[in-house]
This record gives structure tokens, sequence and C-alpha cells, in this order.
């Protein structure tokens, strides 16, 4: 097992993650959100990142498991996935830009979730500010990561 670096909310980490690989392990990087947002129900389903799920049609490995074609970009906004992807592959951001993208989050549980489903997971989780914040009032409630973090 060689030691990985990982960045969560602004924390560095160095842990061992069992994979041959190098991938980080889901677990630990959800029990660190966990910590970080203060949730005390580790059963409870959470929102870990943003994340932008481009509907290309094609089949890939190691995507949440309720996403069977197409392709995850997660970040800590929805503009780090963008670039994230801009980055990776210049050449074809502009061709993705025509597929369907919906913009979401990844939550503990390794599923992609829409920002409405998004909204009413952040609220039973308690990862949102108090209703009372303006910001909260709105007529079709949806997520946003300035709402979170």
């Amino acid at each position: 097992m060689k030691p990985d670096k990982c960045k969560i909310i602004g924390r560095d980490l160095t842990y061992e993650n069992g994979r041959e690989d190098g991938a980080a392990d889901a677990q630990h990087v959800a029990d660190i959100a966990l910590a970080d947002c203060k949730i005390t129900d580790r059963n409870k389903e959470f929102i870990l990142c943003a994340a932008i799920y481009y509907a290309d049609g094609k089949k890939y490995v190691h995507q949440p498991k309720n996403i069977g074609h197409g392709f995850i970009i997660t970040g800590r906004r929805h503009h780090n996935c963008i670039a994230t992807f801009g980055i990776l592959n210049r050449k074809k951001l502009m061709a993705y830009k025509k597929i369907r993208q919906h913009e979401g989050f990844l939550t503990n549980r390794d599923r992609f979730v829409t920002r409405f489903e998004g909204y009413e997971i952040a609220v039973a989780a308690g990862q949102t500010p108090p209703k009372h914040d303006p910001k909260w009032l709105k007529s079709i409630p949806q997520l946003y990561s300035e709402d979170l973090w």
C-alpha cells in the first residue's frame, strides 16, 4: 500500500488506501467529509461534492452506481468540474458542450443526484444554512454548492 495525498474542503490528508492502483478509498473520503460537516448519523445520505453528468451515451467504468452510460466529473464547485474537463481534453470541450449536461452532486452512497434531489438530501442531513436564510426562500428548491460550503 502506498500513501496518497488527498485534499478535501481545504484539508490535506495522508492515508493508506489499501489499493494497489492508488485510487482513493471512497469510505475514507466519506468519513472525512462526514467529520468536516459534522453529520452525526453515519447511515444518512449526504452530499460529498459538486458533479456534472455528461450523457454521451457511452459506457464507462468506475462511475456512480446509478449512472449506466456517460460520465461524471466532480469538483468543489460546478465551474471546477467544467474546468477539469477542459484541462483533460480541451479539443473535445466544445463538442461536449453540445451533449446533454446535468449539474448535480455526488453523495456518500456513490450516487449522482440532481440539484433538486440534492436539496432534499442536504436539508435532511443538516448540511444547509438555517431555513430563514434568504437564499433558501426559493420557489423551486435547488441546491447550489455555495449553499453548502
